[in-house]
């Protein structure tokens, strides 16, 4: 890894490359009316929780639920996926994400890097980011991770705006980054 879009570019593979040698089994408790695509691809630890209307669906790569995570109703998450001890989802859609331990998160993600004890519980849409710990997202704060034209992202790295090689790339968040209502942040932003 030379650059944190790195992290962002290889996830899915690395999700899929890391899930493929686990032992998926169901010990936690998945509610009756929970829906489950492509079962045999998703584990949902002990002491896990799925909900009911909620959706897990592995079509696209295996699903990770750790011990202590909760799936509320009307969350679907879509494979790969990891979601860390004890973070919770509370509606919206995942995509193809990692979400270390002790988050909250609803509304749009994909294709995103979360760290633990991070928070983003209202709508908004984070699309192909890094965020580190502690980060807390404010209502409707809201990634864009395409350019209007379709050309490369660039980003700052120090004091200089670097060619990611990326058509999408959405924001790289530092530790305890606390974005207020609204926030709409630009393609490739760095907010450290």
């Amino acid at each position: 890894v030379t650059y944190p879009w790195d992290l962002i570019a290889w996830n899915v593979e690395a999700l899929d490359h890391d899930l493929a040698g686990d032992r998926l089994e169901r010990r936690g408790d998945v509610h009756r009316l929970a829906a489950l695509e492509n079962a045999n691809a998703i584990e949902v630890a002990a002491g896990a929780r799925v909900e009911a209307f909620a959706v897990l669906d592995a079509r696209g790569g295996p699903i990770a639920v750790r011990a202590g995570a909760r799936i509320a109703a009307h969350t679907l998450v879509e494979g790969p996926c990891v979601v860390g001890e004890r973070s919770e989802l509370l509606g919206g859609r995942i995509a193809r994400s990692t979400i270390g331990p002790e988050c909250r998160i609803a509304g749009e993600v994909e294709d995103s890097v979360w760290q633990g004890y991070a928070n983003k519980r209202h709508h908004g849409f984070i699309g192909h980011s890094a965020i580190s710990e502690w980060v807390n997202l404010g209502a409707l704060t809201t990634t864009s991770d395409l350019k209007n034209n379709y050309s490369g992202v660039r980003a700052w790295i120090g004091d200089a705006e670097i060619e990611t090689g990326q058509t999408k790339l959405g924001s790289l968040i530092g530790a305890h980054v606390k974005t207020g209502i609204g926030t709409l942040l630009p393609t490739g932003a760095s907010v450290g």
